[in-house]
C-alpha cells in the first residue's frame, strides 16, 4: 500500500516541475514577455485535457453506468453536465471572496489571484479520480507481492507528464498577481497533492459510492470548469498583455504539447 501511495504522490507532485517552469523566466527578467505566452499555453493545455481526455472518459463512464444510453445520449448528458460545471465556476467567481476592485494595478492583481484559485480548484478536482486510478493500478500488484507492474507505472508516468503543464497553469497567475515564487510553488503543489489525498479518500470512504455513472458526471463537470477558466480567464488575460498572434501560437502550442503527452503515454 505504501508503494502505491508514494507512486501516486510522485505523479501528483510533478505539478511542481510545471510551476518551476513558470518561475525560471521570472528569475531571468523576461517574465513580462513570457508570462502572457505561458497563460495562453496553459489555456491550450486545459482545453485539450477537457476535449481529448475528460469528455471521452465521461461519455464512456456514462454509457457503462447507464447501460441504456447510446453514445449520442451519453454525449448529450455529458455536455449538459459540462455546462453546469461552467455555470458553477461562474457562480463561484461571483462570490465575495473572489471579487476584485474595478481599476488600477490592484484590479489586475486581484483578477490574477482569482484565476489562480479557480484554476487550482478545477485541477484539484480533476486530480481526484486520476489519483484513485494511479493508486489502485499500483496497489493491486503490490498486494499480491509482485510489486508495481508496467501498467501501473505507465499510468503514473502519463499522469505525471500531463501534470507538468497543469502546474504551469496554476503558478503563472500567481506570479502575475504579484505573488512570490514560494506562493506559486505552494498552490501548484496543493493542486498536485489532490491526487494522493483523493486516492486515499476515495479508497477509504468514497469507494462504495464511486459508480461509473458518478465518475462520468465528475469528468464532465470538471471538463466544463476547465473550458470556462481557459476561455473566460486565462486566454483573455494573455491577449490583454501581449500580441494576439503570440497568444494564438502559444494556445496552439499548449494544445499540441498536451495532445502529445496524452497520446504518447
Amino acid at each position: 500500500m505504501f508503494t502505491a501511495i508514494w507512486i501516486t504522490t510522485l505523479a501528483g507532485m510533478a505539478a511542481l516541475f510545471g510551476a518551476l517552469l513558470a518561475i525560471v523566466p521570472r528569475v531571468g527578467g523576461s517574465a513580462d514577455r513570457w508570462l502572457p505566452r505561458g497563460l495562453a499555453f496553459a489555456a491550450g493545455v486545459m482545453l485539450c485535457v477537457s476535449v481529448l481526455e475528460l469528455m471521452p472518459e465521461s461519455v464512456s463512464e456514462l454509457r457503462l453506468g447507464q447501460g441504456t444510453f447510446s453514445t449520442a445520449e451519453a454525449l448529450a448528458v455529458a455536455l449538459a453536465v459540462a455546462l453546469a460545471g461552467a455555470l458553477a465556476m461562474r457562480l463561484l467567481e461571483m462570490t465575495p471572496w473572489l471579487t476584485h476592485p474595478e481599476d488600477g494595478y490592484e484590479n489586475r492583481s486581484s483578477a490574477m489571484t482569482r484565476v489562480s484559485l479557480l484554476t487550482a480548484l478545477s485541477l484539484g478536482i480533476h486530480n481526484f479520480p486520476e489519483g484513485m486510478a494511479v493508486f489502485v493500478s499500483n496497489l493491486e500488484p503490490a498486494a499480491s507481492g509482485a510489486g508495481p507492474d508496467s501498467t501501473g507505472i505507465a499510468l503514473a508516468v502519463a499522469v505525471a507528464v500531463h501534470n507538468i503543464p497543469e502546474g504551469l497553469a496554476v503558478a503563472l497567475p500567481v506570479l502575475l498577481a504579484g505573488g512570490s515564487r514560494l506562493q506559486a510553488l505552494g498552490l501548484a503543489g496543493l493542486s498536485g497533492l489532490a491526487e494522493p489525498l483523493g486516492a486515499l479518500l476515495a479508497w477509504a470512504v468514497l469507494a462504495p459510492f464511486l459508480s461509473p455513472l458518478v465518475m462520468g458526471v465528475i469528468f464532465a463537470a470538471v471538463s466544463g470548469m476547465m473550458v470556462y477558466i481557459s476561455l473566460k480567464t486565462l486566454l483573455p488575460a494573455a491577449m490583454s498583455m501581449g500580441p494576439l498572434r503570440e497568444s494564438g501560437v502559444s494556445l496552439l502550442g499548449g494544445v499540441a504539447a498536451m495532445a502529445i503527452a496524452l497520446f504518447a503515454f
